[in-house]
């Protein structure tokens, strides 16, 4: 029972890392999609 909650923990961690990457993909993206249409 406690190998598999640590394992769900570790899983969670690892989720919320890739959320976290993620949203700041987007948001350089999103700046850099804003830099493009100022420019024009």
């Amino acid at each position: 029972m406690g190998s598999r909650k640590k394992k769900t923990s570790v899983l969670l961690s690892h989720i919320s890392h890739l959320a976290h990457y993620t949203v700041q993909e987007v948001r350089s993206q999103k700046s850099e999609v804003r830099s493009v249409f100022n420019g024009t």
